[in-house]
């Protein structure tokens, strides 16, 4: 949509997000539906990716609020600090004791795959 003249993206905000380290975060996670007839789906892991700065409701500063990896680059620091594994997901609700060890490939990554599969399935009839 656009606002006199302007491009902008239109969202109900979360006031309250959960937060990793202080900081807001996504995870990239990709589907490559290859065929449907055979079904053959694709699913890879992909990223969690984390807001350079920790997050302030009130803040002006968009790096807060947003998770792309163009702010971390133009904050200086190092993407790897930013931009994560799977592995190191776990190895960091392990450390904080937010997750027992193999729970984002025992129990996170088996859930996405159902729903990828259910969206498949029922985008497919």
């Amino acid at each position: 949509p656009s606002l006199c003249g302007k491009a902008v993206t239109l969202q109900k905000y979360v006031p309250n997000p959960l937060l990793l380290n202080g900081a807001k975060f996504d995870l990239r996670l990709y589907m490559l539906i290859a065929n449907v007839e055979p079904a053959l789906v694709f699913f890879h892991r992909g990223i969690v990716r984390t807001s350079p700065d920790q997050f302030d409701l009130l803040a002006k500063n968009t790096s807060t609020h947003i998770t792309n990896v163009e702010q971390v680059k133009k904050s200086g620091a190092p993407l790897t600090d930013y931009v994560w594994d799977m592995p190191k997901l776990q190895r960091h609700l392990t450390e904080k004791g937010l997750a027992p060890p193999n729970w984002v490939e025992g129990e996170f990554i088996p859930r996405v795959c159902a729903m990828v599969r259910e969206s498949f399935m029922a985008a497919r009839w």
